[in-house]
């Protein structure tokens, strides 16, 4: 499932692996429209800048784009919606992967038209990027043979820089100032191709799957790995400024807050200067508890725009103890600590 909130901050697009998208008004918490997919899971969710439509990713179906206000699917585009999609900055590209998982192609969101299609040296596609400009293209593969990090043109196709890896990458991410390019493994000068910092001697284990989140000003990097352990790095001195057991790699679930003061791990809401836990979102089965951290079932949260409201996703033990149930959304007041709203899975048909 995916959790996306529109930049007004007024609706929340809330997706569930068994193909619901549920749209909740923010004012009120009513439930505004629910959208479902015929056997399909909904994989990603990313709002345009109108706060309007947004492009659906499902497991098996072309992604589309829908309209929040009417429901209409306004169109589709000829990609596959369970791999890797990136909408540019300006919400009007969309970047996918075609059926042979080898060929890229950007999409004019709001004219449906092909604007490139990218042929190079591709295989297995991890993850895609835009740069905050939206003129330039990241993509990682899954092949060991071709490990790094592919820049193109987004006008042309043509690839403008390769970063060399030693292995497999899951991740890439261009600063919101442009000046960085993370991978799970480096720090690189977007303009130069200068390989900056090596990421691993700051992780334990597992940082050959690691996931990166830059702070909204761009001088930190959160990066979390492969066995759930997070850490937050100042990009000027590289220094570690905290490490944090979280107990997940998935990188949904990483979020900054609009003004980088607080990051949320999960259902954990960290102090971003000291790494101190400022607030357990509790509500979802908890695995198991390790240095006071609980490792949760959650696979999916998010902030809303002004850093008021939590959206976690993730399982409830049943009430027998026999196992989890079937996921839940939950809504937080992050000052008050309170679950506002729920959705279950008998809130759909």
């Amino acid at each position: 499932g995916d959790v996306d909130i529109s930049p007004d901050g007024r609706i929340a697009l809330l997706g569930t692996l068994r193909g619901y998208i549920t749209i909740v008004n923010l004012n009120d918490l009513s439930t505004q429209a629910v959208f479902f997919e015929p056997n399909s899971s909904i994989h990603q969710l990313h709002f345009l800048p109108d706060s309007q439509h947004f492009i659906a990713g499902y497991t098996s179906a072309e992604p589309a784009l829908i309209d929040s206000q009417t429901g209409e699917t306004v169109q589709t585009f000829p990609l596959l919606g369970s791999q890797p999609l990136a909408l540019s900055p300006d919400g009007t590209k969309l970047a996918g992967v075609k059926s042979d998982l080898r060929t890229i192609e950007i999409w004019d969101v709001t004219a449906n038209q092909r604007i490139t299609a990218i042929e190079g040296p591709i295989d297995l596609v991890n993850s895609l990027a835009f740069s905050p400009d939206g003129t330039q293209l990241a993509s990682t593969n899954a092949a060991a043979f071709y490990a790094g990090v592919t820049v193109w043109d987004v006008a042309t196709g043509q690839q403008t820089m390769f970063l060399l890896e030693e292995d497999t990458l899951e991740t890439v991410a261009f600063s919101p100032d442009g000046r960085y390019i993370a991978t799970g493994k480096s720090l690189w000068d977007a303009a130069s191709g200068e390989r900056l910092n090596d990421l691993s001697y700051e992780l334990t284990y597992s940082w050959d799957r690691a996931f990166v989140e830059f702070s909204p000003d761009s001088q930190q990097l959160l990066i979390v790995n492969g066995s759930g352990q997070a850490t937050l790095v100042d990009i000027a001195t590289w220094e570690p400024l905290f490490q944090n057991i979280f107990g997940s790699n998935q990188g949904n679930l990483a979020n900054f807050s609009p003004d980088g003061q607080t990051i949320l791990l999960g259902s954990q809401l960290l102090d971003a200067q000291s790494g101190t836990l400022a607030q357990q979102l509790g509500g979802h089965a908890v695995t198991f508890e390790l240095a006071s951290h609980q490792f949760s079932t959650v696979t999916v949260s998010d902030l809303s725009p002004d850093g008021r409201l939590a959206f976690t996703a993730g399982a409830e033990e049943d009430n027998n103890g026999d196992g989890f149930v079937d996921p839940t959304i939950k809504i937080w007041e992050i000052d008050s600590g309170k679950i506002i709203h729920t959705l279950t899975a008998t809130d759909y048909p």
